[in-house]
C-alpha cells in the first residue's frame, strides 16, 4: 500500500468533511473553514491518499500565548476506519512534525478527547507525553 501525504486543496472538503463525521463533529460548513485555513501560513491540512482516496487528514498550525513560548498544535487528526491500523495516522503525524520543524518550533502538542484511548495510546507509542489533564469550557456568544 502506498500512502501519499500532500497539502489538502478545497477539492478535497468533502473527503475532509465525511472524515470529521468519523470524529463525531458535525461537517456542515466545512468548505469553508477549509478554504480559511488552506489561506494561512501559520498553518496546514494535510490529508493522506490511499489508492486515489483521502484516508485520514490531519490539521497543524501555531499557537501563540501570553504565559509560554509559541509551539506548533495539532487541531484534529483522523484516519478512516478502514485506514486505521496502516501507518496512515503514523505519516500524518510525522508530516505534521516536518512542518512544525520547518517552521522553526521546537514542541508540537495534541489535545485528544479523554473518550478517545485508542488515540491516546497511538500518541504514546509515538513518543508523545501526557502534560495535563484539563477542562474545556464553552459558552454560545
Amino acid at each position: 500500500m502506498t500512502i501519499e501525504i500532500r497539502p489538502a486543496v478545497p477539492d478535497d472538503a468533502g473527503a475532509v468533511a465525511a472524515l470529521t463525521i468519523e470524529l463525531g463533529y458535525d461537517p456542515s460548513g466545512m468548505e469553508g473553514r477549509l478554504g480559511a485555513v488552506l489561506g494561512r501560513s501559520d498553518a496546514a491540512v494535510l490529508v493522506a491518499v490511499v489508492d486515489g482516496e483521502v484516508a485520514g487528514w490531519i490539521h497543524v498550525h501555531e499557537a501563540h500565548f501570553v504565559q509560554v513560548p509559541s509551539f506548533a498544535a495539532v487541531a484534529g487528526l483522523v484516519v478512516a476506519d478502514r485506514n486505521r491500523g496502516s501507518g496512515v495516522g503514523e505519516r500524518l503525524l510525522e508530516a505534521a512534525e516536518q512542518w512544525a520543524r520547518a517552521g522553526g518550533h521546537r514542541e508540537i502538542r495534541i489535545r485528544s478527547n479523554a473518550i478517545r484511548e485508542r488515540a491516546h495510546r497511538f500518541y504514546l507509542r509515538h513518543g508523545y507525553r501526557i502534560e495535563k489533564t484539563s477542562l474545556t469550557f464553552h459558552k454560545a456568544l
